[in-house]
């Protein structure tokens, strides 16, 4: 009989595990030359809340009224002011390609490993991860493929030359029994178009050795000799359970066709 209460026992510690819900609060700060300008709306300073929702390999993003949620499949994009939602298709990276990125050449190099340095966050234990990555950015010589022989006689200077882009990020995550931080996930996620480029892929299966949800991270990039921090860190944990509903779209919501969202110009060009 007590062998019976301590099997039955340790069953439902193990499925509460599995089944472990977290919420996340999060303050966003920027900082350098860059990060000032981009942070500061007509002169007085934002400092944006994120709210991260995590139930099993399911996530919810809430940000500036625009919710992001992966229900495990599928990437969905809602609209609580029109009570619409957006279902993000799994190859919107190959057909709705931003312009921009269709003309660029992008290479970069990626690398993330941990450090071995701990700290406590919100009462749980965290560990630091270091990713670097290099951007190496140049516009595609159309003309090589539409005229080959006026390409090979055209003067280099014809290709433009962007300086390359450079980025730090340190990245404190905590391991929750039961929460997966979904590749799937991450690789939907990214603009239209980006998760085609082999980087951004490089760059995810990477993260995947990341252990853990971050708890705080912090990014300095260098862009055209300027700088940005964005930082955001945990000021609120909690682990009590969280609905179903969270993760799915609200009754009621109407589904619309999904707009892939346009690439902003870089820094200095518009």
């Amino acid at each position: 009989m007590r062998k019976g209460i301590i099997t039955f026992a340790a069953a439902l510690t193990l499925s509460a595990a599995a089944h472990a819900d977290l919420k996340l609060v999060q303050q966003t700060s920027m900082g350098g030359d860059l990060g000032k300008r981009v942070q500061k709306d007509g002169g007085a300073p934002k400092t944006p809340t994120v709210t991260m929702y995590y139930k099993g390999n399911r996530t919810r993003t809430e940000s500036g009224g625009r919710v992001t949620i992966f229900d495990g499949q599928r990437m969905l994009m809602l609209n609580p002011e029109k009570k619409t939602y957006q279902i993000i298709p799994k190859d919107a990276a190959s057909k709705a390609v931003n312009p921009m990125l269709a003309m660029m050449d992008i290479k970069a190099d990626v690398s993330v490993k941990p450090t071995g340095k701990t700290q406590t966050i919100q009462g749980k234990k965290a560990q630091q991860y270091l990713m670097t990555m290099t951007i190496k950015l140049g516009m595609k010589n159309t003309a090589a493929k539409d005229a080959p022989k006026a390409a090979k006689d055209a003067p280099k200077g014809d290709v433009p030359q962007i300086p390359p882009i450079t980025s730090k990020t340190e990245l404190w995550t905590a391991e929750f029994p039961g929460l997966t931080l979904s590749g799937a996930a991450m690789s939907q996620a990214m603009p239209a178009g980006a998760a085609s480029m082999p980087f951004v892929k490089d760059m995810t299966d990477k993260m995947k050795s990341v252990k853990g949800i971050p708890l705080q991270t912090t990014m300095t990039q260098d862009m055209m000799g300027q700088q940005m921090t964005v930082t955001m860190k945990t000021t609120t944990l909690s682990e009590a359970p969280l609905p179903d509903s969270l993760f799915a779209a609200p009754a009621g919501y109407k589904q619309v066709p999904y707009v892939a969202p346009s690439m902003p110009m870089m820094p200095g060009r518009g």
